[in-house]
């Protein structure tokens, strides 16, 4: 059974493993770099791992794409 990636980096953000999370969805933007929901769980990773300016940078642009 193959592992959606998206799913994965849901569950990782839900246990709080920041770092596997961004490698995850960095590794999904490499592939789809303007993917509008992958860029707002990367702000979402940003966003509980402290960086709140950037966070906020990622959700703009998640929701500009998404418009």
């Amino acid at each position: 059974m193959r592992i959606d990636p998206f799913e994965k980096t849901w569950e990782l953000i839900a246990a709080r493993r920041w770092t596997e999370a961004r490698a995850l969805a960095e590794e999904m933007l490499r592939h789809q770099p303007n993917h509008a929901g992958v860029i707002q769980l990367l702000g979402m990773v940003e966003s509980g791992n402290g960086n709140p300016k950037l966070a906020a940078e990622l959700f703009r642009r998640a929701t500009e794409l998404d418009s």
